[in-house]
């Protein structure tokens, strides 16, 4: 019987080790949510690891049992606050501070042989399914900066 893969799991992976690189004193974000936040509670700047969507295989007579789970770290800093001195530069050097330890989290986790999850499924591969995209979000009447990071892991739960 063939156990299928959950991609909350891997979501939880993701949430857990970026936020200890990406969140508290002296890092660029202020919060990490596992999962879409509806509001950001004047936070800013912060991030959002979103379960994106699954590509499963099903050539079962192949003998092949891989998923491909994709999972979004979504990056966010308000655009501009002249209340409290932060700027349209501030937002670009936060995303790119951030994007920049997401990228070498994604390089130094490529493969992982057994996976940190419940199911004991393995980590073939990560990697991006594109470049990362930007553009501006209005959250709860926030204009914010918005970067997307849309993540693949191929699975297995067979090794």
């Amino acid at each position: 019987m063939t156990t299928v893969i959950n991609r909350k799991d891997y979501r939880e992976v993701v949430a857990d080790e970026l936020e200890a690189l990406l969140v508290g004193s002296g890092k660029p974000l202020q919060a990490l949510y596992g999962y879409a936040a509806p509001t950001f509670n004047r936070q800013s700047p912060v991030a959002t690891v979103e379960s994106v969507s699954s590509g499963r295989d099903d050539r079962t007579d192949a003998n092949i049992d891989t998923s491909d789970l994709f999972i979004g770290v979504m990056l966010f800093a308000e655009y501009a606050d002249a209340q409290e001195a932060y700027y349209s530069a501030d937002s670009e050097d936060a995303l790119d501070d951030a994007e920049q330890i997401v990228a070498q989290w994604v390089f130094d986790n490529r493969s992982r042989n057994p996976a940190p999850n419940a199911t004991g499924a393995t980590w073939i591969d990560l990697s991006y399914v594109t470049r990362t995209e930007k553009a501006n979000v209005l959250i709860g009447g926030i204009t914010y900066r918005h970067e997307q990071i849309i993540l693949r892991f191929t699975v297995s739960p067979d090794g």
